[in-house]
């Protein structure tokens, strides 16, 4: 030690009671201004600072408040309260402030709400299952795939004693994918790994998610009963107060819609679009307008006498987003009605359908423009959203899905799906196609 002056970066007392042992060893001034190398002092020595213990209580109270921000935003993220969290990730973004939270936490809070943010050091199978969200809400359904995949066998260790969360996002990643690419057979079998791991690890939010997206998948596939069961599952699984009780009765509607039970299906969806309207969620009040609508179809009913539609539509339309399919389906749930509007009804909603990259109802959207219309415009549009249709349908390769047997779901995977593309019909030509065949394909969608 020169001149008996330690050099290093640490501090003689531990504890606030000596903290002054060496900073007033002898009732001089202590070295807190002369910490920087000076033209008369140009040695640079670390100070000995008598306010060294309050800057490392500041540090442990910055890590405690980073802790308690998560176990915020993840207990707003289980009950489905993303507005707040979302909210959180925009003022943060905006705001200047001198202690901004950790980038992994922003990380962190993004992927959950499938958003982009600022880069981090994210883990890599995390990362990929945030990019593949990202993939999934711009159309990019084999990028997607692709992305869900790596994340997998990345994260997939059967003999960890502790299993990854994102494993099970990423499963139902994976059986979200090819749901919309017509390979429900496989997705079934990665809807239910989905269950499996989610329960595994004890994340309600995933059971909740891969519980409607396996009644999604069997509506789709005419499992009317079964489909019922997931969706009211689902439903039932929703912590107190959560955020997507509107959004589970829009999809308890469209089963029983499905299943002829109409007024408990208006009882519900009308719950839905009131509730959605209090809490502001403009997405969950367009999707209850569109199946609103196809009750009124069904029953013949007079549409706007129905609806009360200046009353019930929101102030603003969806440009995208899951919203957007809701606008598409109402453009063409009005191009059903025989009015000279039919086919700009139907144009609308090839074009909303387009932007929204929904490949599959984009085709059956261009069926209907071609019909209302019988032009050779029209006729081309639809060869071409064809070959898309197939292109998507034949390029993707369905993986294998993992084996996690479990009894609670064995009724659900012994269910009789295909082995064929659940859209192949919408490749049929358009010659040999009348109203009652387009009516019928739209039993395809979750509507």
């Amino acid at each position: 030690l020169p001149f008996r002056m330690p050099l290093h970066c640490q501090r003689e007392a531990a504890r606030i009671a000596h903290a002054k042992g060496l900073n007033h060893a002898v009732g001089g001034a202590c070295l807190c201004h002369q910490r920087g190398a000076k033209r008369a002092h140009a040695l640079v020595v670390q100070r000995i600072d008598r306010e060294s213990r309050l800057a490392g209580q500041c540090v442990q109270y910055a890590a405690w408040h980073q802790l308690h921000l998560m176990a915020q935003h993840a207990g707003l993220l289980q009950r489905s309260q993303q507005s707040l969290s979302r909210q959180w990730l925009t003022d943060q973004t905006t705001a200047s402030t001198t202690s901004p939270p950790s980038p992994l936490l922003r990380a962190w809070i993004a992927s959950r709400l499938h958003l982009p943010a600022p880069a981090a050091a994210v883990p890599e199978g995390p990362q990929a299952v945030w990019d593949g969200w990202l993939r999934y809400g711009r159309g990019e359904v084999p990028q997607a795939l692709a992305q869900f995949d790596h994340a997998w066998h990345t994260l997939w260790q059967p003999e960890a004693a502790h299993w990854c969360p994102d494993l099970a996002s990423a499963a139902l990643g994976v059986g979200k994918c090819l749901t919309r690419t017509g390979h429900w057979h496989a997705a079934r079998g990665w809807l239910l790994a989905a269950l499996a791991v989610a329960r595994r690890v004890h994340d309600e939010t995933a059971c909740v998610q891969s519980y409607g997206a396996l009644g999604e998948l069997l509506l789709r596939g005419e499992h009317l009963g079964p489909a019922f069961a997931c969706l009211n599952t689902a439903y039932h699984l929703l912590p107190a107060g959560s955020g997507q009780r509107a959004r589970q009765l829009n999809y308890l509607g469209s089963a029983l819609r499905r299943m002829g039970q109409t007024l408990r299906a208006e009882s519900l969806l009308m719950t839905s679009l009131h509730s959605a309207r209090d809490r502001g969620d403009r997405d969950s009040q367009w999707h209850a307008l569109a199946r609103l609508q196809r009750l009124a179809l069904d029953k013949a009913a007079p549409l706007d006498v129905a609806l009360a539609w200046p009353a019930l539509l929101p102030p603003e339309a969806p440009a995208a987003g899951d919203a957007a399919a809701a606008l598409g389906h109402l453009s063409l749930g009005r191009a059903h009605l025989p009015s000279p509007q039919a086919a700009a009804h139907a144009a609308r909603a090839v074009s909303v359908f387009a932007q929204g990259g929904l490949v599959m109802e984009h085709c059956w959207a261009a069926h209907w423009c071609h019909h209302l219309e019988r032009t050779p415009a029209t006729a081309t549009a639809l060869q071409t959203t064809q070959l898309a249709a197939r292109a998507l349908m034949q390029d993707v390769t369905a993986p294998a899905p993992p084996s996690l047997p479990t009894v609670l779901d064995d009724g659900f995977a012994r269910l009789p799906l295909g082995s064929d593309n659940g859209f192949a019909c919408l490749l049929r030509p358009a010659d040999g196609l009348d109203r009652a065949d387009l009516a019928a394909m739209g039993r395809l969608f979750f509507l």
